[in-house]
């Protein structure tokens, strides 16, 4: 997943910002685990000749809306975070004027 954060400045508050790009770099991590696991599912149930009962009623499997939700939630935060760097440099640049 690409994130837009990458290459942004640090903010003022470098806890926070250490502690907001730790959380981003465990979601992105989960996410990989969370595609390893629907993969390794999939394999299982083709292995044994059975279809995901959710897959077929609502389209989707559990893992596979897990993967999506984590992926949106990972984007939101980023964003987030991305939006804060700029406000900071914009306001830093105001300040220092």
């Amino acid at each position: 997943m690409k994130l837009r954060l990458a290459g942004t400045q640090r903010l003022d508050d470098g806890a926070q910002d250490a502690e907001a790009m730790a959380a981003l770099r465990e979601a992105c991590r989960l996410l990989e685990q969370l595609k390893l696991d629907r993969e390794r599912l999939e394999e299982r149930l083709a292995s044994v000749k059975r279809l995901d009962p959710i897959r077929q009623v609502c389209g989707e499997s559990s893992m596979d809306r897990a993967c999506r939700e984590t992926e949106e939630l990972i984007r939101r935060v980023d964003e987030l975070l991305a939006e804060t760097a700029e406000r900071t440099l914009l306001l830093g640049a105001r300040g220092s004027r």
